[in-house]
């Protein structure tokens, strides 16, 4: 149980890191664009 518990953390981690990663770059194209 535990770690599956860790799985989905770790899933949920790099998902939502990708998510940042994706918008900062969509942020530095518009400045970019501004």
């Amino acid at each position: 149980m535990f770690k599956i518990r860790c799985i989905i953390l770790l899933r949920v981690a790099s998902f939502i890191a990708r998510l940042d990663y994706g918008w900062d770059r969509v942020d530095r194209r518009l400045l970019a664009e501004i």
